[in-house]
């Protein structure tokens, strides 16, 4: 479909009339699961600590004999998280059992409780926070009774991990001279964007690998597809 009259983007730009696909750039949008980077045991009541974020669950786990005994899980940076999920149990003189667990995180500059309640052991279970948020560290704790004494009862933490939510998609530019604009898909392949730009275009130094590409459908306003450069040729 081609437009008879030139289009303003959102942004104010003009975009030449030869299509109704217009180029962007963007940061690239990050997400998925992330592995804390240290922890704090400030009650000095775990052993093991680091193997609750060694990305293994097979190299063993944390474990603490001490009712409510607080392990924090910090990841390296502040992340914008909209959910954790544990791997874990309760080992009762042998017999393995479902624990009662907390969960908290820390943003705001205060804790906030995520879940309260029990979790299958040695299994992945999810909780999310009722919204995304900035979060600087989670801690998790048992409140059954844990014994040292015989019968000997632990809450162990094998895996625990952060879920980095979608950030960045920011619109760095519009290349407004792309032209020859062109979307190929075939079955079970990614689809190939394709387009032209002049030489001398100054905003062809966006134009990496360090950045994402999307094609927007002005006549709806939603992004078609989006990827990243493979090819960059110089037909000059």
């Amino acid at each position: 479909m081609v437009f008879g009259t030139p289009i303003l983007s959102a942004a104010g730009l003009h975009i030449p009339p030869q299509s109704r696909y217009v180029v962007e750039l963007h940061n690239p949008i990050t997400q998925g699961w992330r592995i804390p980077s240290s922890h704090n045991d400030s009650s000095s009541a775990w052993e093991g600590e680091t193997k609750a974020y060694d990305g293994s669950i097979a190299t063993g786990q944390a474990y603490t004999l001490t009712t409510n005994a607080k392990l924090e899980l910090i990841p390296a940076s502040p992340l914008y998280t909209s959910k954790i999920r544990i791997y874990g149990g309760g080992n009762n003189n042998g017999t393995l059992y479902f624990p009662n667990i907390v969960i908290d995180v820390y943003y705001s500059g205060a804790w906030h409780n995520v879940y309260t309640g029990g979790i299958q052991y040695d299994a992945w279970v999810e909780k999310s926070l009722a919204s995304p948020q900035t979060i600087e560290k989670a801690r998790v704790s048992c409140t059954d009774t844990l014994s040292a004494s015989y019968p000997i009862k632990n809450f162990y933490v094998t895996e625990f991990w952060f879920y980095a939510a979608p950030t960045g998609g920011e619109l760095l530019s519009i290349l407004e001279n792309a032209h020859a604009i062109s979307i190929e898909q075939s079955l079970n392949k990614a689809p190939v964007i394709s387009f032209s730009l002049p030489a001398d275009d100054d905003k062809s130094a966006l134009l990496t690998r360090a950045n994402e590409i999307w094609i927007r459908d002005i006549a709806n306003n939603t992004v078609l597809v989006s990827g990243i450069l493979d090819e960059r040729v110089d037909t000059r």
